[in-house]
């Protein structure tokens, strides 16, 4: 049986306009508080991209001030962050709810004229020459990691980072990692083949097909 999860959703609205909402699921009801960027205190950065492979100079908020917002509860130690392309990322919460992983979710860049703006250029990843690879498009916001590593990344993983292939930030859960990893659990009589593809599952393929399978 899957075990229900109480979970704090923030979603980040896509429009240059957009505002975070964030939102209680705890008794079935879903009620909704929007703050505008323009209410928020940007920090202005200059920060390695491991997406775009540079430095870059931003202005946002670390995602330990969007988690705050929100009040996490005892029981939960993971923010799973929704990417507009589907992607779900999850990051682990330590005993205090702070993210053991550097993230930031800028929301303007400086340009070449010295301007912030809204605006990041499109990355396209370099593939080989007969491959069509699709433009990874963003909105008002691009999320900023320096280091392409995860916690849940096999060792062996040289060759893939989730963070490089993520849009902007639409939405964050918080729940509980073992409440999560229960839906992903395999039938008790599953064989090992089975068992070794759930780990693949969870160390790969879980950031672009869900945590949830």
């Amino acid at each position: 049986m899957r075990m229900i999860v109480s979970l704090i959703a923030l979603s980040l609205a896509a429009a240059p306009q957009g505002a975070i909402e964030i939102s209680h699921r705890t008794d079935g009801r879903t009620p909704l508080t929007a703050v505008a960027w323009s209410t928020l205190t940007l920090q202005e950065q200059k920060i390695f991209d491991v997406q775009v492979g540079a430095v870059v100079s931003v202005r946002g908020v670390p995602l330990e001030a969007l988690l705050a917002l929100a009040g996490a509860r005892r029981s939960e130690d993971t923010a799973l962050l929704h990417f507009k392309n589907g992607m779900i990322i999850p990051v682990p919460l330590d005993p205090q709810g702070e993210p053991m992983i550097d993230v930031f979710i800028a929301h303007e860049l400086r340009g070449a004229d010295g301007v912030f703006a809204a605006a990041f250029p499109s990355v396209i990843h370099n593939r080989a020459s007969w491959m069509q690879q699709r433009a990874i498009v963003f909105g008002d916001n691009k999320v900023i990691v320096s280091q392409a590593d995860h916690p849940a990344l096999a060792a062996t993983t040289t060759h893939f980072s989730p963070w490089s292939h993520v849009d902007s930030l639409k939405r964050i859960e918080l729940v509980n990692a073992a409440a999560v990893h229960s839906t992903l659990m395999v039938p008790g009589n599953a064989n090992d083949d089975v068992r070794r593809g759930l780990d693949v599952f969870e160390q790969r393929c879980q950031f672009c097909h869900g945590v949830a399978g």
